[in-house]
């Protein structure tokens, strides 16, 4: 597979107790919730409707949302950009640089399709699982002794 260079984040050693510099997985933001909601997952996706006829599956075992299913263009190193304005990709992204060069919001907006799941019922998606884990793994440590109250503004 290709190989990109991302930005990533200093990790502080641990220690029990109190600490600084910790980040909080915010499992109630958009992208746990579509996952938890669409069962979105690499194996539970069907993809558009034609997808949904040439599968085995039915409209009855699927949950759906609206995607922009336009792929991201990655950048060869010294590649122009500008090339890829056309709508083809929704965004055109510098990995050396890193950085986005265009996205669909500079040009004519996000193009949505309707993008088929399978259901929880059907099968359970990975990322579905891992989400529902780490929601129960904050829900245990929530407000013990060893971490104190979490609920602080």
């Amino acid at each position: 597979p290709a190989e990109y260079k991302y930005l990533g984040a200093h990790v502080e050693t641990p220690t029990a107790g109190v600490n600084q510099n910790v980040v909080y997985i915010d499992v109630s933001s958009m992208y746990p919730s579509f996952i938890l909601t669409l069962n979105a997952s690499l194996e539970t996706t069907i993809g558009t409707r034609d997808d949904l006829r040439e599968s085995e599956y039915t409209e009855d075992d699927c949950v759906w949302g609206y995607i922009d299913t336009r792929p991201v263009k990655h950048l060869d190193k010294g590649e122009p950009w500008q090339q890829y304005t056309d709508g083809q990709y929704k965004v055109v992204y510098d990995p050396h640089a890193p950085a986005t060069k265009w996205s669909c919001d500079d040009g004519a907006g996000p193009r949505y399709e309707k993008v088929y799941f399978l259901a929880h019922d059907v099968q359970k998606g990975f990322l579905t699982e891992c989400v529902e884990e780490l929601i129960d793994l904050k829900n245990q440590y929530r407000g013990t002794s060893l971490y104190g109250s979490t609920k602080r503004v």
